[in-house]
């Protein structure tokens, strides 16, 4: 139940049951006649009403200020509430005048921060712009870099460029220097050269050549895995059967009782004076050469080395020479067609005898020494059967008409040859081949 009906209910309970009393002291008193104070029984009964009723207010009252604060304030309290109220109202003004200069303040703090807003927005904007050029700065910056990075490592390598230009034009000209000195060493010995060729083709007009300069004086296949010392072993070899074949052919010792002569002069700084000089090779120094010539490759297991004249020899005199070194390969394979003629078999048996010989002299040669097959120190390629050549013609004249005649290789031939080579017949007729 609500507190203020319940204060209703009880007031008026309680003011019924004053009004009850009060009725019951008013009838007693007016039954009895009773008088208060001197009064009349009249004035007493009005007195005893009145003074009912007030009681009545009385307890009204206080029932209602025991039971209700709020009910004691209005009626203790008014005073001060309305006092309480008007300072309330005046703060309530205050604050609304404070209120109202905040919402003028708001506006234009408002106003003032859409328009900062505005500026931050374009602020922004020119920020973005400032930060895309402050990028683009920044990558130009790092090409910049990156150029200059690329600059100081193009001075420095051009620094050592012409550190190293530098000591190449020292080292020329301390070369031309040298090439100065060279020179005059190599005239004096152009002079020596030159009185000991005259002296050499007064003898070649007056003598008799014996060796050829480029003819071959011996030959043979060295293979080039052995050691250093068996490798010179060989060569001597070489050249010992050289010189007994040049001796042979009528060349003759110089004064040391040398039959051959290797010519070969290397320049060199002499250790105390700093001049350039010429030196002849010795005969082991040269060997040492060929030797590591032929040692170099090590795909090359075997090699050809020939003693050959380098300049015509006359009768009587000593043979200069020098190595000629070839790899020994095969050239044809048993059975591949060297070169081919055709042969009229209605011809005479000396006409195509003439004709077969000359061809195996000249063409097969021809084509032999182009594919690489040496000669041998004869100046052959190899030898031919004339007892074969002449087979082959009567074979040609027995067909009685045009016959190709293959020479073909007889078995492997390689770079050292010998030539070794065989027939091989077709004739057209019968479209048949024989050996």
């Amino acid at each position: 139940m609500p507190f203020g009906l319940l204060v209703i209910i009880i007031t008026v309970l309680l003011g019924a049951l004053v009004a009850w009393v009060g009725d019951r002291i008013g009838r007693k008193v007016g039954r009895q006649r009773l008088s208060l104070f001197g009064l009349r029984p009249k004035y007493t009964s009005v007195i005893v009403t009145i003074t009912t009723g007030a009681f009545i207010v009385l307890v009204t009252i206080t029932t209602m200020a025991l039971l209700s604060q709020d009910a004691r304030t209005a009626l203790f309290g008014i005073e001060e509430l309305r006092s309480t109220i008007k300072s309330l109202e005046s703060d309530r003004q205050l604050r609304q005048k404070e209120l109202n200069e905040l919402q003028q303040r708001l506006a234009r703090d408002q106003k003032q921060l859409g328009e900062t807003l505005a500026t931050l927005s374009s602020t922004q904007k020119q920020l973005q712009a400032v930060k895309a050029e402050i990028d683009g700065l920044n990558r130009e910056i790092s090409k910049l870099t990156s150029d200059r990075d690329k600059l100081l490592q193009e001075r420095a390598r051009l620094a050592r460029e012409k550190e190293a230009l530098e000591a190449e034009r020292s080292a020329l000209e301390e070369r031309v220097k040298e090439l100065g000195n060279q020179v005059s060493n190599l005239r004096s010995f152009s002079d020596r050269l030159f009185g000991d060729l005259s002296r050499y083709f007064f003898g070649f007009r007056q003598g008799h050549v014996v060796i050829r300069s480029g003819q071959p004086l011996s030959y043979g296949v060295i293979p080039t895995d052995r050691d250093t010392d068996t490798i010179k072993g060989y060569l001597n070899y070489l050249l010992t059967s050289a010189a007994q074949t040049a001796q042979v052919w009528g060349a003759g010792a110089d004064d040391q009782g040398h039959i051959l002569l290797l010519n070969q002069w290397v320049t060199e700084k002499d250790p105390i004076s700093g001049e350039l000089r010429l030196r002849q090779l010795s005969v082991d120094e040269i060997l040492d050469q060929v030797a590591h010539a032929l040692r170099s490759n090590p795909n090359v297991t075997s090699a050809i080395v020939r003693v050959v004249s380098v300049a015509n020899t006359l009768q009587g005199e000593p043979v200069p020479v020098d190595f000629e070194l070839f790899i020994n390969r095969i050239i044809y394979n048993k059975g591949d067609i060297i070169d081919s003629i055709i042969l009229d078999g209605r011809s005479s048996e000396a006409e195509l005898f003439t004709r077969l010989y000359s061809f195996l002299r000249v063409n097969i040669n021809q084509e032999a020494r182009a594919r690489g097959v040496l000669e041998s120190p004869e100046g052959s390629l190899g030898e031919i059967s004339i007892e074969r050549a002449f087979s082959v013609i009567q074979e040609v004249r027995k067909a009685q008409q045009p016959v190709r005649v293959d020479v073909v290789a007889a078995e492997t031939i390689s770079t050292i040859g010998p030539l070794n080579i065989d027939f091989h017949l077709v004739i057209p007729a019968a479209d048949t081949g024989r050996d």
